[in-house]
Order: structure tokens, then sequence, then C-alpha cells
């Protein structure tokens, strides 16, 4: 069992704070019982997790640096593991603590903003007689339409292999991708194991 109670905050924080990274931080703060009275106590605690998250954000997803978007990545695959934490823990209490939802919020932002920037093409007008055309163009022009996987299972996967995928696909789909249908969801990472 994890033992929820952590340095980050308590005695000596300033000093543990100092070497997180940022998903080392949000992971301390997701497993602490009492986060609110905790984070009244020590406001900056909450200030250094926004210095991270920025700062991590900017490596990330303006200079481009892997380390630090591994980082921001693991951070959203932690935050998105609490929504099917054991409903008793204290990640389960804290998942939608406005701190960490605020957190999540802000990369979620900048990770889309930066794959805007990345992959901006002029949208088409769509109508009646041209959806069908336009959406299939979108997807065979968009790069994850030409990834290996797909190819071979289109053309040698077994039968056993496809099952295989489905449930393994549809099994990631429920820890990366945000109900609501509000369309901020996403493909974390993956698990950074």
């Amino acid at each position: 069992m994890r033992n929820t109670d952590n340095g980050v905050i308590g005695s000596d924080q300033t000093a543990v704070m100092a070497r997180l990274a940022l998903d080392e931080l949000i992971d301390q703060l997701l497993h602490s019982n009492a986060l609110s009275l905790k984070l009244t106590a020590n406001p900056l605690v909450a200030d250094r997790a926004w210095h991270l998250t920025e700062n991590t954000c900017i490596r990330a997803f303006s200079a481009d640096d892997p380390q630090a978007k591994k980082r921001a990545h693991h951070a959203l695959f932690i935050l998105y593991q609490s929504w099917l934490a054991d409903p008793l823990s204290p990640a389960a209490a804290n998942q939608f603590h406005p701190l960490l939802s605020g957190i999540r919020n802000y990369i979620e932002s900048e990770w889309l903003r930066a794959e805007s920037k990345r992959f901006h093409h002029q949208r088409p007008m769509l109508n009646a007689g041209n959806i069908v055309d336009e959406l299939r163009a979108l997807c065979q022009q968009h790069p994850a339409s030409h990834h290996p996987l797909f190819d071979f299972l289109a053309s040698e996967a077994s039968a056993a292999q496809i099952d295989y995928f489905f449930k393994s696909d549809s099994a990631l789909n429920l820890l990366f991708l945000r109900s609501g249908g509000d369309g901020a969801g996403g493909l974390a990472a993956g698990n950074p194991r």
C-alpha cells in the first residue's frame, strides 16, 4: 500500500520540492492526505507546482526538450490514472482538486497549442456534397495513417493479433481519453515505465 504521508508538504518541504520534477511533484500532491489544508498552510507549494508546470511546458512544447516532454506527459498520465483510483484513496479524493485540475488543463492546453502549430492546415469548407471526400483526404494525409502498425494490421496480422490490438487499444482509451465529449481529451504519452 502506498504511503500517503509524504515529505512534500511537511518538514523540510522546500528542500524536497526543489529536487522534484513536475511529474514527481504531481504524484506527491495527488497522493497527499488533506491536500487543501496542507496547501493553505504552505502556499509556496502551489507556487512551486505552477512554476514547475510552466517551466516544464515551455521546455517541452516550445523548446522541444524530450526530457521535459516525457515529464509533462507523465504528469498527465498520473493525473489521468487518478480517475481510476481506489475510491477511498487520497488520489481519488484529490483528483479534482483545483490546483491539480488547473495544472492538468494548462499542460493539455500547451500540448494542444504546440500540436496545432505542428499540424496547422487549411480546414476545408464542408458541405453535404464533399464531406465524405474531404474526410477521406484528411485521414489519408494525416501522418498517423501511414504508421507501419496499420499496414501490418491491414495486410499481415492474424485474427488473434487484430483481436489483441483492439483489446489493448480499447483499454488504453479508457485510461487516456477524457469523458464528457468536450474535445479536450487526447492520448497521453503512454505508460512511462
